[in-house]
Parts: C-alpha cells; sequence; structure tokens
C-alpha cells in the first residue's frame, strides 16, 4: 500500500488538498503529481542531432517551446498522463467524460491541446518524498491508510529516512523529528477491473503530534 500511495505523491508529497470523489480533486494538482509516475518522451530522438522526425509533433512544439523562451524539462504525451490517472484514480465516473476533457495546465505544466502533449516547465530536483504508514484499515470494499512524508537519504552507507536536512529518523527522535508533519488520510476503492485499489478520497487529520497513535 505504501507503493500505491507513493504513485499518487508528487515530488513534495500531496499537493491536491482535500476530496472526495475524482470529480471533486483538482484536476491541475493531480496532473501535476501525475507526470512523476509517468513515462516521459524521449524527445531528443525527434530533435537531437541525429533526430530522425524532425516534422513530428513532439520536434515542432520543442521548437516553439524554445522560441517562446520556456525552460524546458519533460514532455509527456497527454494519452499517456490519462492512462496514469485511470491507474490511479480509476476511470472517469461521468458518463460520455474522461480525465482529458477537463485536462489543463498545471502549476509546473503546460498542457498544448492541438498537440496532445504536457509540457513540464522546468527540471525538478531532489529525490521524491515517501510514505511512512502510521495505521491501515482494510475492509471489503476499502482500504483506509493514514501516514506522513518523508525524505529518503543516503546516510553515507545506507538509505534511510529524514525530516531535518542530513538528520536520520531513528526510534529515539522519531517522535521530534516528525511531530508537526501533516498526517494524511488515504481511502483506496477496489475498481470493478481486477479489483485493484483506487484513490477515492484524500483527508488531512492534523499534526502528528495531535495524532492519536497507540503503536508507540
Amino acid at each position: 500500500m505504501a507503493y500505491n500511495i507513493w504513485l499518487a505523491l508528487g515530488l513534495n508529497g500531496n499537493q491536491t488538498g482535500d476530496f472526495i470523489g475524482i470529480v471533486n480533486a483538482p484536476i491541475d494538482k493531480l496532473i501535476d503529481q501525475a507526470i512523476f509516475s509517468t513515462n516521459s518522451i524521449e524527445y531528443m530522438y525527434y530533435t537531437g542531432e541525429q533526430g530522425y522526425q524532425k516534422n513530428h509533433i513532439v520536434a515542432l512544439t520543442y521548437k516553439k517551446v524554445i522560441e517562446d523562451g520556456m525552460a524546458l524539462g519533460d514532455i509527456f504525451y497527454a494519452d499517456d498522463i490519462e492512462q496514469t490517472l485511470i491507474a490511479l484514480y480509476g476511470e472517469y465516473p461521468i458518463a460520455g467524460e474522461s480525465y482529458k476533457d477537463h485536462f489543463t495546465d498545471g502549476d509546473g505544466i503546460e498542457y498544448y491541446r492541438e498537440e496532445g502533449l504536457f509540457l513540464q516547465r522546468f527540471d525538478w530536483g531532489g529525490a521524491r518524498k515517501k510514505p511512512l504508514i502510521l495505521n491501515l484499515t482494510e475492509t471489503d470494499e476499502s482500504i483506509v491508510c493514514e501516514f506522513i512524508v518523508v525524505d529518503p537519504w543516503y546516510f553515507g552507507d545506507h538509505f534511510g529516512y529524514m525530516v531535518t536536512y542530513e538528520e536520520e529518523l531513528t526510534p529515539e527522535n522519531f517522535i521530534a523529528e516528525t511531530a508537526y508533519l501533516d498526517v494524511l488520510c488515504f481511502t483506496f476503492r477496489y475498481a470493478a477491473d481486477y479489483g485493484r485499489p483506487v484513490l477515492h478520497q484524500v483527508k488531512s487529520l492534523g499534526k502528528l503530534k495531535d495524532y492519536p497513535y497507540t503503536f508507540l
């Protein structure tokens, strides 16, 4: 389940805010986060010195972006972004509509509707945050996960996690280091196809220092 949560997070954790059901979620934030779980286009294949298809829509869009003076990050097919959203949140629930009907620009991406492409406005640095599950409740219909997000880090000879720069989380400092982190609650429901879990609800539960944990 930690992996399912991680796939739905952006670089800096969850940026969508609370929502119930995909139609109530901010599509721009969903797309901003979905790019981190979507394969980008190898655009140098089209645009580099050895590019084979200079008139391909990717090459033409790349050229336009450069001419407009924009910082170029990764490029994604809108169809691929839609497939990522379907994998994470299930099929769009309104009959006759799809995610693509609601595609728009986000904070970190620009949507080229006619070209069917998304451009990441700049490259991201650093490691993507990861969830630490505090509590998990599973029923026949849903899985409810309460968690915090922390930074992965390599501590000289091993991988670990941190909140404060280069201060590794340990059993001894865990409470002090994580006290003011947000506790998030993701509720997954099982999709009709194959029963895979898809994210249905996001809810903020406040700071960890106020979380009624009983496992310590």
